[in-house]
């Protein structure tokens, strides 16, 4: 803020000498030369905001990339603009600017098409991702166990090549694809095309990635400006005597579009830094920033949650796609209110199921208490909305936790703990919360019970208690 008050006093300043030297002399051509100067400004601007934005989205920071196709839309309208300079810097030396301004012109067409095909290429990308977890659920629960084990393979296949493309993965990938396409099956037809889309889109969408954020926006005006500076410089000789004020004004007014550009600059890092607090826990953020080499911890006392919508499958296969967007981002947006009034941490969701964790990054001896008392407050959430139940599944024990990913990390759980955590949910009962018995020994008699018996996969016959609610 005390930046930006003295950037607008210089300004200021600037202008009312600007002002004075106009009023004791004619300039040549005043509107044509501001509007160019400001154009040229402005199209350096929007080229370093586009770095920027390139570089959040390489981040994963960044979910609206209409903004991003704008600017660059917009960048290249305006060096169109550019195209035509003033008549007073025309002599001389003029082809050779109009040379590199449509050089320059080129360069933004260029950018603006990869831009595009990048958006393109990750609503592509996204849709796959967003479907294939679906698509697997539902057609797992109708298929062999053979079968099942390989859709859920290669939806795991899938999410790792998202995470972390390579050879090995990809060969694996398009070998189970083409597989599933040749059984006589729509819904793995289905499967198979999705699983395509992302092995072509994934690395065409990390290359455009990569190839936003290499813009050197700033270089590429340089031969303007000296071009540029150069013709006005012998235009100059033609004005009156208060030529030489009037160029220091403007080379002030240089100095302050360049700190203005600085100063957005930082005021955009550290947004950077405000988005990447509420991606990754406060705790993290600090360790990634203080010192280098993977984030990794281990947790002997936690407690993890797994929510699942029920039913929200055949509910978003029955309307149109902004309802589906529109109701599953308002239920995960009141879990989100809900889990950070409790102090907990959001880990991720995955479709339509949501996971929590208690007693991580920042360990806490009432993280089963925690945990309990925000799925009920879930439930509770969740009863007044139409169509919509949750199944919720709490178990407590050991997890091993860390930050995985370079241009989209994510913090995630890994264990036995988050396993059966996950089977507490998928055997529960819908509108209900079912614990484990470790939980259920932490939270003690201040809660209310009712005692099951659940034959879990992989596991056999196991005690499971349904959590009724706290005792009055």
């Amino acid at each position: 803020m005390k930046g930006a008050r003295r950037w607008l006093l210089g300004l200021a300043a600037v202008v009312t000498l600007l002002a004075g030297l106009l009023a004791r002399g004619a300039w040549l051509d005043d509107a044509a030369h501001e509007r160019f100067v400001e154009r040229l400004r402005r199209a350096e601007f929007l080229e370093v905001a586009l770095i920027q934005d390139a570089l959040e989205a390489r981040l994963a920071l960044m979910h609206d990339y209409d903004a991003l196709v704008t600017r660059g839309r917009e960048l290249s309208a305006l060096l169109r603009e550019l195209a035509d300079p003033p008549a007073a810097v025309d002599g001389p030396g003029g082809a050779e600017l109009r040379a590199l301004l449509d050089a320059q012109g080129r360069r933004a067409a260029a950018e603006l098409a990869a831009l595009e095909d990048f958006k393109r290429h990750h609503a592509l990308l996204k849709n796959s991702l967003l479907y294939l977890p679906i698509l697997v659920g539902e057609l797992a629960q109708h298929a062999p166990e053979d079968l099942a084990d390989r859709l859920n393979t290669l939806l795991g296949d899938v999410l790792l090549y998202n995470l972390s493309p390579s050879e090995e993965v990809e060969a694996r990938l398009r070998a189970a694809a083409d597989a599933l396409a040749r059984r006589d099956d729509p819904g793995l037809a289905l499967l198979a095309r999705h699983a395509r889309v992302v092995l072509d889109a994934k690395p065409r969408v990390d290359a455009l990635l990569r190839e936003l954020a290499a813009l050197e926006a700033l270089a590429r005006h340089d031969d303007i400006e000296r071009v540029y500076g150069e013709l006005h410089a012998r235009a100059r000789a033609r004005v009156q005597a208060n030529r030489i004020g009037l160029v220091v004004a403007l080379g002030a007014l240089l100095s302050l579009a360049y700190s203005y550009v600085l100063l957005r600059v930082r005021e955009e890092q550290r947004r950077a830094d405000r988005l990447l607090e509420n991606m990754l826990p406060r705790a993290i953020v600090r360790q990634l920033q203080s010192r280098a080499g993977p984030v990794a911890d281990r947790f002997e006392g936690a407690t993890v949650l797994f929510a699942d919508i029920a039913g929200f499958t055949p509910f978003a296969a029955a309307r149109p796609p902004e309802e589906v967007v529109r109701r599953l981002d308002d239920i995960f947006s009141r879990l989100d209110a809900l889990t950070v009034a409790a102090g907990l941490e959001k880990i991720k969701t995955i479709g339509d199921a949501y996971m929590v964790a208690g007693g991580v990054p920042v360990p806490r001896d009432d993280h089963a208490r925690a945990v309990a008392d925000l799925a009920l407050a879930m439930l509770a959430e969740v009863r007044d909305v139409a169509d919509i139940a949750l199944r919720i599944g709490i178990h407590s024990g050991p997890v091993v936790a860390g930050v995985l990913g370079a241009t989209k990390p994510s913090y995630d759980l890994w264990g036995d703990t988050v396993n059966y955590a996950s089977r507490m949910e998928s055997h529960g009962v819908v509108g209900a919360i079912q614990v484990s018995e470790a939980t259920r020994a932490l939270l003690g008699d201040a809660y209310e019970f009712q005692e099951r018996t659940v034959d879990v996969k992989g596991r056999g016959p196991q005690t499971t208690y349904l959590l009724l609610g706290r005792r009055t």
